[in-house]
């Protein structure tokens, strides 16, 4: 009995669609948006909450900050960056980011760049390995240490076309080579 319901009911709407087109154009516009916001949002959702960072052991990193009265999250300072790190007893490695914006010298002219300071272990505590060339090597971190840059896979792709013959060249970030 309730599946003749259900035939009875298709069938009146279909008989009420063909009567009314422009009902029918509008009821199927309203159910493509619909459909097409749902996927767009799970999918917006699925990457940024759902899977997991793209690097190995992901749940057991975590973001360390200093706390004060003046900014309840604030970035460590270089100075007690170290000293964290010399006396830390809780975790397995403790590595020093900073993103920011630099601007780049090109053959064209002079570009921005989002660029980010790290630490010498940065890339190995994510257990990230350059596709091309070394990693940061010990001390090279140091406000002494001679200026060193890996660029990003869409840096190399996008300014260097992806050459391989890209490693020694002098790159010059906030006009310093």
């Amino acid at each position: 009995m309730p599946l003749d319901y259900l035939t009875r009911d298709i069938r009146f709407a279909g008989r009420q669609l063909r009567t009314n087109p422009g009902f029918a154009a509008t009821a199927i516009v309203t159910l493509a948006l619909g459909l097409a916001t749902t996927v767009a949002i799970f999918a917006f959702v699925d990457a940024v909450l759902m899977r997991p960072l793209p690097y190995r052991d992901p749940l057991r990193l975590v973001a360390v900050f200093e706390r004060n009265n003046a900014f309840p999250q604030s970035n460590l300072s270089y100075a007690d960056y170290l000293d964290w790190k010399a006396q830390n007893t809780v975790f397995a490695s403790l590595s020093a980011y900073q993103g920011t914006g630099a601007t780049l010298a090109t053959r064209e002219g002079v570009e921005r760049a989002p660029v980010a300071r790290v630490s010498d272990d940065f890339f190995r505590t994510l257990a990230v390995e350059p596709l091309l060339g070394r990693d940061f090597r010990a001390g090279e971190d140091l406000p002494s240490a001679q200026r060193t840059v890996l660029l990003s896979y869409a840096a190399w792709q996008k300014r260097y076309a992806g050459r391989s013959n890209v490693l020694g060249e002098t790159v010059t970030l906030n006009e310093m080579p």
